[in-house]
């Protein structure tokens, strides 16, 4: 059969490694799979040559008090900053990054912690009779672990096809808010630039913000941000370009976001890459912190599809799943 964990977590994003972090602390066996090569999920960071990138979230607030606890100690230890604040309100809002990527603040929730990277989850099957019931882990190498509870953290179309594989019995009621669930995708694209960008301090901006037309809506400078040494931009498309692109050849959609951010950029593109985020931002999402599939043994899906589409909403999520795990173990 394997190994076997009081919780199996399927995603090293802020909201897994959130709830792994907080079930760790009560003395629970928990093990957290990823299938990308690094932890941070969305919160990602890429090299080019001698350039990097912070090609996913591009910066985070923070509102509630405690998760606004949460982000302090990442500043006391280094693993987070402020970046700028906005134009409104009395002083303007923080707007915290990671330092010196935004990968640092998944590697502070991380460390410690049982992280198997680079194995994809097939499916979740119920196994066991009522009194002694549990979940069976399945990975696409076939391998299998057994688990007391399972928190799902990957976008939700994901999720449900692992609880199909399994062919879990999701209520009705259940399916339908899962399901009511909607994202954005975003293109990104990394530049790498022979000399200095024209975009002013402190090196972030949305370029036409009035304009639903235009086809980007954020463009970095990740030398400015204190990321990379050399000068790298990281682009990201308008929620409507990214969709009525993803199937365009990669050449044409990047020669058309280097040419729409050409004023910003003020030198030329010596090498660029593309990635593209399909699920990149929730943009109909639950009120709620996780939704409970299953209640004995506890099945939770959490991420940032609930709350909203704010790394801080997965933290509160994760905090809200680990929280279920937490009553029924």
């Amino acid at each position: 059969m394997g190994e076997a964990f009081d919780v199996l977590i399927v995603g090293a994003g802020m909201s897994g490694l959130t709830a792994a972090r907080g079930l760790a602390a009560t003395g629970r066996s928990v093990r957290v799979v990823d299938k990308g090569r690094g932890v941070g999920g969305r919160v990602a960071t890429r090299r080019i040559s001698d350039a990097t990138f912070d090609h996913g979230a591009q910066f985070f607030t923070a509102r509630d008090p405690r998760f606004l606890a949460l982000v302090e100690q990442w500043v006391a230890e280094g693993a987070a900053s402020e970046w700028f604040r906005s134009s409104s309100g009395s002083g303007g809002n923080p707007r915290y990054r990671g330092t010196p990527t935004m990968t640092s603040i998944a590697k502070a929730l991380s460390a410690g912690l049982d992280v198997v990277l680079s194995t994809r989850v097939e499916s979740v099957r119920r196994v066991g009779d009522t009194d002694r019931a549990a979940w069976r882990v399945r990975f696409a190498d076939a391998t299998e672990v057994e688990a007391g509870s399972v928190i799902l953290t990957p976008p939700v179309p994901q999720s449900l096809e692992i609880l199909r594989s399994g062919e879990v019995v999701i209520e009705s009621q259940t399916r339908s808010l899962l399901e009511s669930v909607e994202y954005a995708p975003c293109i990104a694209i990394m530049a790498v630039l022979n000399g200095p960008s024209r975009i002013d301090p402190p090196g972030g901006i949305a370029p036409k913000p009035d304009d639903p037309a235009f086809p980007i809506s954020w463009i970095s400078d990740n030398r400015q941000k204190g990321v990379s040494n050399v000068a790298a931009i990281t682009i990201h498309a308008s929620a409507a370009f990214s969709r009525e692109n993803l199937q365009r050849d990669p050449k044409d959609v990047a020669d058309a976001l280097l040419s729409a951010a050409s004023p910003w950029l003020g030198s030329d593109a010596i090498e660029h890459q593309l990635h593209v985020w399909r699920y990149a931002r929730p943009t109909r999402f639950l009120d709620v912190g996780c939704v409970t599939v299953c209640a004995s043994p506890a099945l939770v899906v959490a991420g940032d599809a609930c709350l909203g589409a704010r790394l801080e909403a997965a933290v509160l999520s994760g905090w809200a799943a680990a929280s279920v795990c937490t009553t029924s173990l």
